[in-house]
């Protein structure tokens, strides 16, 4: 619609004798309107932030406003991501952070956002084939149906050793055999006791390795949980050190019970946890150049 304004126009004008003759006209002045074009809103964001490789991902340019209502949308990103509409699938075949970027235009104006996700390895399960045994007939031998074992044969009349073969010694038949009977105990008195001997020396280095052995695998069992417990404290300790410096690189305050749950989402994964937590900061970026993050922002992000 044109706009009229009034005008007062002052006239001076010189006749044909020289005199200055002066006046004032009104007059009415149109004009054109003067349309005002909003700025330009909006951000981007992947449709889920656990996909694996193989999986497609929709990325979306979301709550986009301003210009004068007719939007164009141009997208670029990692893997040749290319799109020209509000949004854009690609298939990812790695694993890693993905990013994506987007240019939005209306009436001239023009903006861009840029988001990113992380991209799981899928685990493929090996596979097994199985193969059917072949069973194999077994050949026995052949045996003679005439054969015939041969048995040893054994001297018959040996009854021992008789007193009569035992050299003279001048002594009688009873004392011969008293000490015939005196020698052979004495001797397996000696070969008894040889043997428990060595019995003994074998058994007591067993024993000094088994009571050697114990105590100290007990001790390695208590030092190596101390030392499994003080590497995981100080693993989330070190994630979480991390993390908060990358926040703050990214103009970023994130509350204690939002860290947790971005540390908890991510499997104490650093890549997974620096991907959506930029996600967070690209979707609640303002103009006050510091972006808050609490616990309700995250769940409305995993959500």
């Amino acid at each position: 619609m044109l706009s009229r304004i009034p005008v007062e126009l002052s006239i001076s004008a010189v006749d044909i004798l020289g005199v200055v003759v002066k006046g004032v006209e009104k007059v009415t002045v149109t004009t054109p309107p003067v349309v005002v074009v909003p700025a330009l809103n909006g951000y981007c964001s992947a449709h889920r932030s656990d996909a694996y490789t193989g999986d497609s991902v929709t990325w979306r340019a979301q709550g986009v406003s301003g210009g004068n209502g007719n939007y164009t949308y141009s997208w670029s990103g990692t893997n040749g991501l290319s799109g020209s509409g509000s949004s854009v699938s690609k298939t990812y075949r790695s694993d890693g952070i993905k990013n994506a970027t987007v240019t939005i235009r209306s009436a001239g104006k023009t903006i861009t956002r840029e988001c990113s996700t992380y991209i799981n390895e899928r685990y493929v399960p090996p596979v097994i084939t199985y193969v059917t045994p072949t069973y194999t007939q077994p050949t026995y031998p052949v045996y003679q149906t005439d054969y015939q074992p041969v048995y040893p044969t054994y001297q018959t009349g040996f009854n021992g050793v008789s007193l009569s073969q035992v050299p003279y010694t001048g002594l009688s038949s009873n004392m011969k055999m008293i000490l015939f009977i005196l020698a052979v105990a004495v001797w397996s008195a000696i070969v008894t006791y040889v043997l428990i001997l060595r019995k003994r020396n074998a058994l007591v280095p067993a024993t000094a390795d088994i009571s050697g052995s114990i105590v100290p695998e007990a001790h390695d069992s208590y030092d190596i949980e101390q030392n499994v417990r003080q590497e995981s404290l100080m693993s989330y300790d070190n994630m979480q050190n991390h993390l908060e410096g990358f926040a703050r690189n990214q103009n970023a305050i994130v509350s204690s019970d939002a860290m947790s749950s971005i540390m908890e989402h991510s499997g104490n994964d650093h890549k997974r946890a620096e991907a959506l937590l930029s996600s967070l900061v690209n979707r609640h970026a303002n103009s006050e150049g510091w972006t808050t993050i609490d616990f309700a922002k995250v769940q409305s992000a995993l959500g």
